[in-house]
């Protein structure tokens, strides 16, 4: 599987040096650090919903930065999707509540 990754990441040759400048921040080889990527992401999700945070985008927009799920990218939302997306959990919290009675 690591073999094919790496095979499939040199087709795009942008995305390869993103890795491989990803892997060397890291203080890891690519083929580590494309396997720990694998690892991670062949894993269920670990919800975190946490860090959010302000950011000030090059196209000149506002978002909200989110860490969502443990090593993963965080989510960016515009203020709307961030305010709909606290609604939603509201209602989750609601709804857990009422399971958990």
């Amino acid at each position: 599987m690591i073999k094919q990754a790496a095979i499939s990441i040199r087709v795009e040759s942008e995305l390869k040096e993103r890795v491989e400048a990803e892997a060397q921040q890291q203080g890891m080889t690519f083929a580590a650090y494309v396997a720990s990527v694998l690892a991670i992401h062949s894993r269920g999700p670990a919800w975190v919903l946490k860090d959010p945070e302000v950011v000030h985008t090059s196209q000149g927009e506002t978002k909200i930065m989110l860490k969502v799920v443990e090593g993963w990218p965080r989510a960016m939302l515009s203020p709307t999707e961030a305010e709909a997306l606290a609604k939603q959990l509201q209602q989750a919290a609601k709804a857990a509540q009422k399971l958990l009675k």
